[in-house]
Protein backbone atom coordinates (compact mmCIF):
# COMPACT_ATOMS: atom_id res chain seq x y z
CA UNK A 1 0.00 0.00 0.00
CA UNK A 2 2.65 2.34 1.08
CA UNK A 3 4.60 1.73 -2.16
CA UNK A 4 1.59 2.76 -4.37
CA UNK A 5 1.06 6.03 -1.75
CA UNK A 6 4.50 7.52 -1.87
CA UNK A 7 4.86 8.14 -5.66
CA UNK A 8 1.02 9.45 -5.78
CA UNK A 9 1.92 11.97 -2.99
CA UNK A 10 4.77 13.27 -4.69
CA UNK A 11 2.57 12.68 -8.04
CA UNK A 12 0.44 15.47 -6.24
CA UNK A 13 2.66 17.55 -4.58
CA UNK A 14 4.57 18.11 -8.16
CA UNK A 15 1.37 19.55 -10.12
CA UNK A 16 1.54 23.11 -8.92
CA UNK A 17 5.44 22.93 -10.32
CA UNK A 18 3.77 21.48 -13.69
CA UNK A 19 1.32 24.09 -13.99
CA UNK A 20 3.68 26.64 -13.19
CA UNK A 21 5.60 25.65 -16.50
CA UNK A 22 2.28 24.76 -18.24
CA UNK A 23 1.15 28.58 -17.49
CA UNK A 24 4.50 30.17 -18.45
CA UNK A 25 5.11 27.85 -21.94
CA UNK A 26 1.30 29.06 -22.66
CA UNK A 27 1.69 32.06 -21.77
CA UNK A 28 -0.85 32.64 -18.98
CA UNK A 29 0.77 33.94 -16.14
CA UNK A 30 -0.48 37.59 -16.74
CA UNK A 31 1.21 40.80 -17.44
CA UNK A 32 3.90 40.10 -14.76
CA UNK A 33 4.87 36.49 -15.05
CA UNK A 34 7.85 36.41 -12.70
CA UNK A 35 5.52 38.21 -10.17
CA UNK A 36 3.21 35.81 -10.60
CA UNK A 37 4.93 32.40 -10.51
CA UNK A 38 7.16 34.03 -7.65
CA UNK A 39 3.67 34.23 -5.85
CA UNK A 40 2.44 30.78 -6.74
CA UNK A 41 5.54 29.28 -6.06
CA UNK A 42 5.24 30.93 -2.07
CA UNK A 43 1.77 30.17 -1.54
CA UNK A 44 2.42 26.39 -1.91
CA UNK A 45 5.81 26.44 0.31
CA UNK A 46 3.40 28.05 2.81
CA UNK A 47 0.71 25.67 2.38
CA UNK A 48 2.78 22.92 2.67
CA UNK A 49 4.09 23.87 5.81
CA UNK A 50 0.74 24.33 7.17
CA UNK A 51 -0.02 20.88 6.39
CA UNK A 52 3.21 19.28 8.16
CA UNK A 53 1.94 21.12 11.05
CA UNK A 54 -1.70 19.79 10.69
CA UNK A 55 -0.07 16.13 9.80
CA UNK A 56 1.95 16.76 13.14
CA UNK A 57 -1.58 17.48 15.08
CA UNK A 58 -3.29 14.32 13.44
CA UNK A 59 -0.10 11.78 14.10
CA UNK A 60 -0.41 13.41 17.79
CA UNK A 61 -3.57 11.49 17.69
CA UNK A 62 -3.27 8.22 15.72
CA UNK A 63 -0.11 6.90 13.95
CA UNK A 64 -0.97 6.08 10.89
CA UNK A 65 1.56 4.99 8.56
CA UNK A 66 0.88 6.00 5.28
CA UNK A 67 0.52 9.71 7.20
CA UNK A 68 3.78 9.57 7.96
CA UNK A 69 4.93 8.92 4.65
CA UNK A 70 2.59 12.03 3.82
CA UNK A 71 3.72 14.54 6.36
CA UNK A 72 7.40 13.79 5.25
CA UNK A 73 6.29 14.76 1.18
CA UNK A 74 4.97 17.47 2.60
CA UNK A 75 7.50 19.01 4.34
CA UNK A 76 9.94 18.00 1.00
CA UNK A 77 7.62 19.49 -0.71
CA UNK A 78 7.32 22.79 1.36
CA UNK A 79 11.09 23.02 1.00
CA UNK A 80 11.45 22.67 -2.38
CA UNK A 81 8.49 25.00 -3.55
CA UNK A 82 10.51 27.60 -1.08
CA UNK A 83 13.65 26.85 -2.56
CA UNK A 84 12.00 27.94 -5.75
CA UNK A 85 10.47 30.98 -4.50
CA UNK A 86 13.81 32.34 -3.56
CA UNK A 87 15.32 31.06 -7.20
CA UNK A 88 12.50 33.49 -8.84
CA UNK A 89 12.99 36.12 -6.98
CA UNK A 90 16.68 35.54 -7.22
CA UNK A 91 17.22 35.16 -10.23
CA UNK A 92 14.27 35.87 -12.21
CA UNK A 93 13.15 39.10 -10.48
CA UNK A 94 16.69 40.65 -9.35
CA UNK A 95 18.74 38.52 -12.15
CA UNK A 96 21.35 36.95 -9.83
CA UNK A 97 22.68 40.55 -8.95
CA UNK A 98 23.74 40.27 -5.12
CA UNK A 99 23.59 44.34 -5.06
CA UNK A 100 20.32 44.58 -5.27
CA UNK A 101 19.76 41.22 -2.80
CA UNK A 102 21.45 43.41 -0.79
CA UNK A 103 19.55 46.79 -1.40
CA UNK A 104 16.72 44.62 -0.75
CA UNK A 105 17.77 43.29 2.50
CA UNK A 106 18.77 46.66 3.66
CA UNK A 107 14.78 47.87 3.08
CA UNK A 108 12.49 45.24 2.80
CA UNK A 109 11.63 42.83 5.57
CA UNK A 110 9.72 40.57 4.65
CA UNK A 111 13.19 39.26 2.55
CA UNK A 112 14.87 38.66 5.88
CA UNK A 113 11.49 37.19 7.31
CA UNK A 114 11.79 34.46 3.95
CA UNK A 115 15.40 33.67 4.05
CA UNK A 116 15.24 33.19 7.71
CA UNK A 117 12.14 30.53 6.85
CA UNK A 118 14.62 28.84 4.23
CA UNK A 119 17.54 28.63 6.32
CA UNK A 120 15.51 27.31 9.18
CA UNK A 121 14.07 24.63 6.72
CA UNK A 122 17.53 23.81 4.89
CA UNK A 123 18.42 21.52 8.24
CA UNK A 124 14.99 20.24 8.18
CA UNK A 125 15.31 18.50 4.43
CA UNK A 126 18.88 17.71 4.95
CA UNK A 127 17.84 15.44 7.67
CA UNK A 128 14.85 14.08 6.30
CA UNK A 129 16.34 10.59 6.12
CA UNK A 130 15.39 7.75 7.90
CA UNK A 131 19.71 7.33 8.00
CA UNK A 132 20.51 10.71 9.32
CA UNK A 133 17.00 10.14 11.87
CA UNK A 134 18.49 7.46 13.28
CA UNK A 135 22.70 8.53 13.13
CA UNK A 136 21.23 11.80 14.90
CA UNK A 137 18.72 9.63 17.44
CA UNK A 138 15.19 9.92 18.05
CA UNK A 139 15.26 12.93 20.69
CA UNK A 140 17.94 15.10 19.01
CA UNK A 141 15.93 14.70 15.29
CA UNK A 142 12.61 15.35 17.14
CA UNK A 143 14.36 18.65 18.85
CA UNK A 144 15.81 19.78 14.90
CA UNK A 145 12.23 19.06 13.61
CA UNK A 146 10.28 21.06 15.93
CA UNK A 147 12.41 24.20 13.79
CA UNK A 148 9.35 23.79 11.85
CA UNK A 149 7.04 25.91 13.67
CA UNK A 150 9.27 29.09 13.72
CA UNK A 151 10.02 28.34 10.03
CA UNK A 152 6.31 28.20 9.24
CA UNK A 153 5.61 31.33 11.49
CA UNK A 154 8.68 33.41 9.81
CA UNK A 155 6.69 32.27 6.39
CA UNK A 156 3.60 33.66 7.48
CA UNK A 157 5.29 37.01 8.17
CA UNK A 158 6.82 37.44 5.40
CA UNK A 159 3.48 37.33 3.75
CA UNK A 160 2.09 39.36 6.12
CA UNK A 161 4.88 42.32 5.19
CA UNK A 162 4.14 41.71 1.99
CA UNK A 163 0.56 42.75 2.29
CA UNK A 164 0.50 45.67 4.17
CA UNK A 165 -1.81 48.26 3.03
CA UNK A 166 -3.81 45.21 0.90
CA UNK A 167 -6.34 42.67 1.65
CA UNK A 168 -5.26 41.14 5.13
CA UNK A 169 -7.88 38.44 5.47
CA UNK A 170 -5.48 36.08 4.15
CA UNK A 171 -3.31 36.60 6.57
CA UNK A 172 -5.11 36.30 9.19
CA UNK A 173 -6.37 33.16 7.86
CA UNK A 174 -3.06 31.77 7.28
CA UNK A 175 -2.01 33.54 11.06
CA UNK A 176 -5.14 31.85 12.95
CA UNK A 177 -4.35 28.50 11.11
CA UNK A 178 -0.93 28.61 12.60
CA UNK A 179 -2.24 29.42 16.16
CA UNK A 180 -4.99 26.80 15.89
CA UNK A 181 -2.42 23.99 15.19
CA UNK A 182 0.06 25.23 17.86
CA UNK A 183 -3.00 25.23 20.16
CA UNK A 184 -4.18 22.06 19.32
CA UNK A 185 -0.43 20.78 19.80
CA UNK A 186 -0.33 21.92 23.05
CA UNK A 187 -3.60 20.43 24.06
CA UNK A 188 -2.98 16.86 22.71
CA UNK A 189 0.86 17.06 23.83
CA UNK A 190 4.09 16.34 22.03
CA UNK A 191 5.13 12.75 22.11
CA UNK A 192 8.37 12.46 19.91
CA UNK A 193 6.31 14.40 16.62
CA UNK A 194 8.39 17.33 15.55
CA UNK A 195 5.55 18.66 13.50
Amino acid sequence: MQRLLHPLFWLLAALPAVWLVWAAWRERLGFVPIETAIHHSGRWALWGLLAVLALGVVLAVVRVAPLLVLRRVAGLTAFGYAVLHVGLYFGGDLGWAWALLWEDLRHRHHVWAGLAALLLLLPLALTSGQWLRQRLGSPRWTWLHRLVWPATALAVVHYALLQRGGDLRTVWWYGGVLVLLLLLRLVLGRRDQPG
